[in-house]
């Protein structure tokens, strides 16, 4: 796709840098969010409004990108300007406001949301009858971990007769099986569609059965093939690419927990976002330290930021 768009550096006129950077940024995506990110928000000034009625899918995108590669606090800006300019009569934008809402989840540990937002993104897809759609949600779900989707994505691939369906659903069916080798066939054939970022999940899900199963090189091998395919996604960081990266596990809630003590909330403004006790949290903390070999809280927030970096 990227090779495709060769075209844009061939336009006249007044807008042709909105509409290269428009389509640029698009097409980035999560592969390259810091790019999307970047071109998508240099785009807004040229439209009426800084956005106008597309507005709500601009920023939402905008949020995906810094999601991905950490910035929450960016993020959440964009997210709540997309909410700020969604328009109910544009569906198709809610979805992608409910695909950046995954991303900041997914950013700050929280894996039981992000699982909810792509079962949401599937329901409102299939609700208004959106098979390309409903295919990213499941998909997303499958690199959120989920090993219940690959019959669903065997159906909707003969409807959907592209590259990307066929890995999506090899994706989802390797995953199932906890089948390394159909993984990382997987990851080839997502690379191929120029989806690093999903490849790199592919890959580092073959990581972590491998390990589970002990099996040291392979786990090793697919590691380093994740690696590789996430060096090239500027940064962006994922819940199968931590997982992967972090031999010794700590739970999603500690992992939360710790990402938002990153972010510079103490104990009780935590517990009010999570909806817990502040000695919930205090346990959580002191928890993960203990598995983590980390002296204190500010340790464990460190740790949690620098972790998922390739």
């Amino acid at each position: 796709m990227r090779a495709r768009l060769t075209w844009l550096d061939d336009l006249t006129g007044a807008q042709a840098a909105t509409w290269a950077g428009l389509f640029r940024g698009s097409v980035a995506g999560e592969s390259r969010p810091r790019t999307a990110a970047r071109l998508l928000t240099s785009v807004l000034a040229s439209f009426p409004g800084h956005g106008g009625g597309w507005s709500s899918l601009l920023h939402a995108r905008i949020a995906q990108g810094h999601a991905l590669v950490g910035d929450t606090v960016g993020a959440d800006a964009a997210l709540a300007t997309a909410q700020r300019y969604r328009q109910p009569w544009v569906r198709f934008f809610d979805i992608e406001i409910t695909i950046a809402r995954l991303w900041v989840a997914a950013a700050r540990g929280a894996r039981a949301e992000a699982d909810r937002l792509a079962a949401e993104v599937v329901t409102e897809s299939r609700r208004r009858g959106a098979r390309s759609t409903e295919l990213v949600g499941r998909h997303l779900a499958v690199r959120l971990g989920a090993r219940d989707q690959a019959e669903a994505l065997d159906e909707l691939a003969p409807d959907l007769p592209t590259p990307r369906a066929a890995a999506s659903a090899a994706h989802a069916a390797a995953l199932r099986d906890r089948d390394v080798p159909g993984l990382l066939a997987a990851a080839e054939a997502l690379e191929a569609c120029d989806l690093e970022l999903a490849a790199a999940d592919a890959a580092a899900q073959a990581a972590v059965v491998a390990r589970e199963e002990g099996r040291t090189a392979a786990s090793v091998a697919a590691a380093a093939r994740a690696t590789t395919l996430a060096a090239r996604c500027e940064g962006a960081r994922t819940p199968a690419l931590q997982e992967a990266r972090s031999p010794l596990r700590i739970s999603d809630r500690e992992r939360e927990v710790a990402i938002l003590a990153a972010e510079g909330l103490g104990n009780r403004e935590i517990a009010a976002r999570l909806h817990v006790s502040v000695r919930t949290v205090e346990s959580h903390v002191y928890r993960a330290c203990t598995r983590l070999g980390l002296p204190d809280r500010a340790s464990l927030a460190a740790y949690v930021v620098d972790q998922p970096e390739p």
